[in-house]
């Protein structure tokens, strides 16, 4: 083999090495972004239902409190 096609095949194998260490750590950069960016998302979503629902059972009580007082007042008079 001559010294020109050793050459080319060291320099072949270092670039094509250097492009899949590079696509490599890109994509685990990527994937690792993503899975943080999803979390953010979902602790959002959570924090809002749960102020949702904390709305919902905070609308609820006034209502519970007046029928139990209704029924106070049933079981009174009877």
């Amino acid at each position: 083999m001559k010294l020109r096609q050793k050459t080319l095949i060291v320099i072949t194998t270092a670039i094509a090495s250097l492009i899949v260490v590079l696509c490599t750590t890109a994509s685990m950069m990527l994937l690792y972004d993503f899975q943080d960016l999803e979390a953010d998302y979902v602790r959002i979503d959570v924090v809002r239902g749960l102020n949702g629902l904390d709305e919902q059972l905070s609308n609820l009580m006034p209502k519970l409190e007046k029928k139990l007082t209704e029924i106070k007042v049933i079981q009174i008079l009877l």
